[in-house]
């Protein structure tokens, strides 16, 4: 109960975050996706077998597309879709901790009126 409820919570403060950032910072190009969030979501669930619970719509590589989080296996694992085309991108192992410091530098910036960092670290 308590894993379950802690990915919620986690979901709704990154989902917060995507927002925040993507209003301060988005680049002024077309934004429309032709991928809806719950089929990013669907996307993400069947390349890793697996349960997706946040897809966050972000500006990446001048690009956009979503970032979606998925549980499989008990690992947690990062899914970029395409919001155009619905193509997979990268795939790779995420963790909490690394999570959240990225959220956490991103919300630093957003109240900062500074632009939303494009990858981990930055």
């Amino acid at each position: 109960m308590k894993k379950w409820t802690l990915i919620t919570i986690s979901a709704t403060v990154l989902a917060g975050a995507a927002l925040i950032g993507s209003a301060i910072a988005a680049p002024s190009q077309d934004r429309a996706g032709k991928i809806t969030p719950w089929e990013a979501m669907s996307i993400a669930e069947h390349k890793t077998n697996g349960k997706a619970f946040n897809a966050t719509y972000e500006h990446e590589d001048g690009l956009w597309g979503y970032s979606v989080m998925v549980v499989s296996k008990g690992k947690l694992w990062e899914v970029e879709i395409n919001a155009k085309t619905g193509k997979v991108g990268d795939v790779e192992g995420a963790d909490p901790a690394g999570e959240g410091k990225e959220l956490t530098g991103d919300l630093q910036r957003a109240l900062k009126g500074g632009k939303e960092s494009d990858e981990k670290g930055d």
